[in-house]
């Protein structure tokens, strides 16, 4: 029997970390946190940021794409844009009421001078009608630019409202997305610290075991014939040297696996 299990002990010294190491795993426990984790509440920021800050950033997109048209065809052809604007003009009442007490003035002016639908009479109210129109033209477009302007300045602010808001939702993600790789450099660090801790410390235990042990059988069921009773014992008693000596050597690797993580 000691001689089969001297000639098994090679085997057992090799076999005894690994065992040890499936034991310490099945030692780790089940234990887990079940309330809520800084991830779920990290995954929420984003559909929050997106659920403010789009409304800006899509208003801000549109009024920039009208505001470059604008700008576009003002730069590109100024007078087929202002033609464009004037096709649309009418003249205002303001200036059929001018027209109306002008004319009527006129015409009695060339009656009373006996000049009436001469050449002089035509041309001074043609110059008359004229000189109306084009101010009134003047005050429309004036008037209509100025509208313009006005709106382009709303649609400039929406732009730069949604450009801001773009800025800020883009650093709301972008930081949301460095804390969660914070987070998950922690917890890979924080699982590999433990994973070399525990198969550390197996490892040494393993070693302590297989090593002392495989010499004591060694010493114990070595050689071969009959021995005498005072053989074995002395075997047995090296061998129990040799586990005390194996135990001393794995103790320090052990002990800095187990007391390495509180430093």
């Amino acid at each position: 029997m000691v001689a089969w299990l001297a000639a098994a002990a090679p085997y057992i010294a090799q076999a005894a970390p690994a065992v040890l190491g499936m034991l310490g795993s099945s030692m780790g426990g089940n234990d887990k946190y079940e309330g809520p984790t800084a991830e779920s509440f990290l995954q929420q920021i984003p559909g929050i940021g997106h659920k403010y800050f789009d409304p800006y950033v899509e208003k801000g997109a549109k009024s920039q794409d009208i505001a470059t048209e604008r700008y576009m065809k003002m730069a590109q052809d100024p007078s087929s844009f202002v033609n464009q604007l004037m096709s649309s003009y009418k003249p205002s009442t303001g200036y059929q009421f001018r027209e109306q007490r002008g004319l009527d003035a006129m015409r009695n002016s060339a009656a009373a001078g006996g000049y009436t639908g001469t050449r002089e009479d035509q041309l001074g109210q043609a110059e008359l009608v004229n000189g109306l129109l084009g101010q009134d033209m003047q005050q429309w477009l004036a008037n209509l630019m100025g509208a313009q302007g006005r709106g382009l300045e709303g649609l400039n602010m929406n732009s730069q409202m949604g450009y801001g808001a773009s800025g800020q939702l883009a650093d709301l993600l972008s930081n949301t997305l460095g804390s969660q790789a914070t987070l998950a450099a922690e917890r890979e660090g924080l699982f590999n610290k433990g994973q070399n801790q525990q198969s550390g410390m197996f490892g040494a235990l393993g070693s302590i075991l297989g090593g002392g042990l495989g010499g004591l059988l060694g010493n114990m069921g070595g050689g071969s014939g009959p021995r005498s009773g005072a053989t074995r014992v002395g075997n047995g008693s090296t061998g129990m040297r040799s586990l005390i000596s194996g135990m001393g050597g794995g103790m320090p690797g052990m002990a800095s696996s187990v007391f390495g993580g509180f430093r």
